[in-house]
């Protein structure tokens, strides 16, 4: 009986598990109900399962597999809020993301705050992502928000938890450019 180490190979049981466990992972990505009935995208992975199983065999790493290890969005929501937060991250804006600029309000600092300060959304119509101005018209907070089609400003005013939230303006926009100018032009109060 053979009683020697099979780790002549270099291939350790740790290297063999790990193997495995990507092998189940790349042959779990595929759906065969959807290849049976020979679905266009399910098909065109094939190429790429057979490869990476090739190479596992071969006890080659395989990291990334085409049609595989793509995250599906689900959510077009998320798709467009991450969009928007990269657009204006670019632009300079990433550090006033998610955020409002609050004045007066009762044992608070002027200056941005995150959203949830404000424990409601009355007043405000949709939006996807909201950005901090350099100011507040008045005592209480204001923020730019931000849809896939249009930029408006809206102000809520002390006490945040009696009163609902206004527009002060809003314009709706064609493209990215567009939006980016609207958005900086709102960062301060209007002329």
């Amino acid at each position: 009986m053979d009683t020697s180490n099979h780790q002549d190979d270099g291939e350790s049981l740790a290297d063999l598990i790990r193997q495995a466990q990507r092998t189940h992972e790349i042959i779990e990505a595929v759906d065969f109900d959807k290849l049976r009935s020979h679905d266009a995208e399910e098909v065109a992975k094939l190429d790429g399962v057979h490869e990476a199983l090739s190479k596992l065999s071969e006890g080659e790493q395989v990291q990334r597999v085409d049609g595989v290890d793509e995250v599906d969005n689900l959510d077009p929501a998320f798709a467009i809020r991450n969009e928007l937060m990269l657009l204006l991250d670019e632009h300079g804006l990433g550090d006033r993301l998610s955020r409002i600029h609050t004045l007066g309000l009762r044992g608070s600092q002027p200056g941005s705050k995150p959203l949830e300060i404000v424990p409601h959304r009355e007043g405000l119509p949709a939006f996807d992502v909201v950005i901090a101005p350099n100011y507040a018209p008045a005592d209480g907070a204001h923020g730019i928000f931000v849809s896939y089609s249009g930029v408006f400003s809206a102000h809520v005013a002390e006490p945040i938890t009696r009163h609902h939230w206004k527009i002060l303006r809003s314009q709706p926009y064609d493209d990215n450019d567009e939006l980016v100018s609207i958005v900086k032009r709102y960062l301060n109060p209007p002329d």
